[in-house]
């Protein structure tokens, strides 16, 4: 390492005084920290080779290749990239948001682990610096982005038949339930939780988990209004049923829960303005998509049901999975004990990747050792078993439902190329237009296709990057291939099915 000291930059100066000896701390903390970390020899294989020399460095001064590496992903000087890794606040506020965007998971780990770093107990300091405020790096930054809110009442809680038997009875506005019978065929669907049956009259969807039954049936009773009949469906139609007669004294009516789906899903595509849409990876944002038959209906609760949908009452269940809601849910409340899947939601929308493991962990540095992307996920949860490994909620959470997506996205794409569709709607409470669960579906599904095509597929950029440019090319060109879709109303699918059953025995 070279002798020379360089002056410290015009900015912030009072942070560090009148000469700047950050290069060779800095060296050191990375040298000592990274040393230790399993992930340190990979971490230089993420980064571009976008400068050949560091910015204002003096050539001879050396540096270890890894450090090198890392300082050039920067593209800033020496003085800054310390600033970034929270080691002296130097010009923190000229690294521009873009530059961000582009940093790769490994980096953003490191990032963030450095950033805890104490420069006064690392060997070799000669001086105490002032550590810069860390802005986490998050390259899925839309993600955060707020939720599309129902114009709806919401109990938090979960699916299954409480939830089924509110949404059934729904919450009518201006007249009872019985009005509504003749007004049924001249329905239009308003805002993206209720349905406006004649101007004044709406239905709104609410929902309870099943361990507050009690409170469902102290709901609904005031709402009876002389009703005789409750149409339900699910499982808790048989396993509720004597307590929902009895204590509402009313008839339950089962109705079979796959038609009702169905009955849902047509009710909602024929009657909906633009109810179906895609998931832009790009910006997060909702595309309107039309639909065709045949069309799979992937209906996501704590399993998985999988129908093919023909037409209006051409349908058949074609498939399913043990591994859906429950899984992700039941796997976070074994560790950290979480309470509800909305919790599970609002946990990963904040968690990264550190805990799976991607395609360079297992080949290695071997230039052309594959075509795939490096940062491509390749066994979830698979750095758990490194006891070194820091493992927050956030990530367990992401890691949880990343591994439930991609697969429910490779499954319908598999699925609907057997069967012919070309439309895949991704329904049930696991999705109920969570920004998080439609991502990685959709990610899941068009890594599926571009797999297949052996040309779109190379190892020289990231993962995310590929398939974002995969889904708007084929949208651009017209390409024919399979779309990972969802619907508004998508987590009451089968409540709209058994209403609109409810209302036609009424007629």
């Amino acid at each position: 390492m070279g002798s020379k000291k360089r002056p410290c930059p015009t900015t912030n100066t009072d942070t560090v005084g009148a000469r700047y000896d950050g290069q060779a701390l800095l060296k050191a903390a990375l040298y000592k920290y990274l040393k230790a970390q399993p992930w340190a020899g990979k971490a230089a294989k993420y980064i571009r080779k976008a400068n050949q020399d560091i910015d204002g460095v003096e050539p001879e001064f050396k540096l270890d290749p890894l450090f090198a590496a890392l300082v050039k992903e920067l593209d800033r000087s020496a003085e800054l990239a310390a600033a970034e890794l929270g080691a002296a606040e130097l010009g923190a506020a000229e690294l521009g948001a873009s530059k961000r965007n582009r940093k790769d998971v490994v980096l953003e780990e490191s990032l963030a682990k450095l950033a805890k770093l104490d420069p006064a107990s690392l060997e070799g300091s000669s001086q105490v610096l002032k550590p810069a405020p860390m802005k986490r790096l998050n390259t899925n930054e839309w993600l955060k982005k707020s939720k599309v809110k129902d114009n709806s009442y919401e109990a938090k809680g979960g699916d299954g038949f409480a939830s089924r038997a509110a949404e059934d009875l729904g919450k009518v506005k201006g007249k009872d339930f019985r009005a509504a019978k003749n007004k049924k065929k001249r329905a239009s669907w308003k805002g993206a939780g209720s349905i406006d049956t004649d101007g004044d009259t709406e239905i709104h969807f609410i929902y309870f988990e099943t361990c507050r039954i009690l409170e469902l049936i102290e709901f609904i009773k005031p709402r009876l209004k002389g009703q005789a009949h409750i149409h339900v469906s699910g499982g808790g139609a048989y396993k509720f049923h004597d307590q929902l007669s009895q204590q509402l004294g009313v008839k339950i009516v089962k109705c079979d829960e796959m038609s009702s789906v169905v009955c849902g899903l047509i009710e909602t595509l024929e009657k909906a303005d633009t109810p179906l849409y895609q998931f832009d990876l790009s910006t997060g944002g909702r595309l309107p998509e039309h639909f065709q038959y045949p069309l799979l209906v992937v209906n996501i609760g704590s399993g998985v049901s999988i129908l093919k949908v023909n037409g209006a009452d051409d349908y058949s269940r074609i498939s399913g999975t043990c591994i859906g809601g429950g899984t992700a849910l039941g796997l976070c409340k074994l560790y950290f004990g979480t309470t509800s899947f909305e919790e599970v939601v609002e946990l990963s929308r904040n968690g990264k990747s550190s805990l799976d493991l991607t395609v360079i962990d297992l080949v290695g540095d071997s230039a052309g050792s594959t075509r795939l992307p490096p940062d491509l996920l390749s066994a979830s949860f698979g750095r758990l078993h490194n006891n070194t490994v820091p493992v927050s909620k956030e990530d367990f959470a992401f890691s949880a439902i990343r591994m439930v997506s991609y697969n429910l996205g490779y499954l319908g794409y598999l699925l609907a190329k057997l069967h012919g569709c070309q439309t895949v709607i991704y329904g049930g409470k696991y999705v109920s237009d969570h920004d998080i669960t439609m991502a990685t579906i959709t990610e899941g599904m068009l890594f599926s296709q571009l797999y297949e095509a052996d040309d779109e597929m190379t190892s020289s950029t990231s993962f995310v990057h590929q398939v974002r440019r995969f889904q708007k090319d084929s949208e651009e060109q017209g390409k024919p291939f399979i779309k990972a879709c969802f619907l508004r109303h998508d987590g009451y699918l089968g409540a709209i099915g058994v209403l609109s059953k409810g209302l036609k025995c009424l007629d």
